[in-house]
């Protein structure tokens, strides 16, 4: 009979047996998602499609300002959520999957037993 061995972390009275880890850089990006703007137009960056838009798309349908707009898009490419590539005197926006399919995963191994 194999027994697995498991590790136990003390916090206070409870145990835990899993702790996933979370550092600076996930508490950046989960602060940039926290804010319902952000939330609009990455949801808007991935339904577009092509896969990118430019701060001009953006402005009527989250009904904010240009230079609103392109704040939270510095502060979505800061965290690394999303990608800009200049065409021409524009710029377009795109997720950064590689980064929101890390930090989902990271969130899925809260709720998983």
């Amino acid at each position: 009979m194999e027994i697995e061995e498991e590790v136990l972390i003390r916090l206070g009275g409870a145990t835990v047996s899993k702790e996933v880890p979370f550092d600076e850089e996930d508490a950046r990006i989960l602060s940039a998602l926290s804010d319902p703007v952000r939330l609009k137009i990455l949801a808007l960056i991935g339904g577009a499609r092509d896969g990118q838009l430019c701060v001009c798309d953006l402005v009527v349908p989250t009904d904010k300002s240009q230079p609103t707009i392109s704040h939270h898009l510095k502060v979505l490419s800061e965290a690394g959520l999303v990608t800009a590539k200049r065409q021409g005197r524009w710029m377009f926006y795109s997720l950064s999957k590689k980064t929101l399919g890390a930090t989902l995963s990271k969130l899925e191994d809260l709720v998983r037993t």
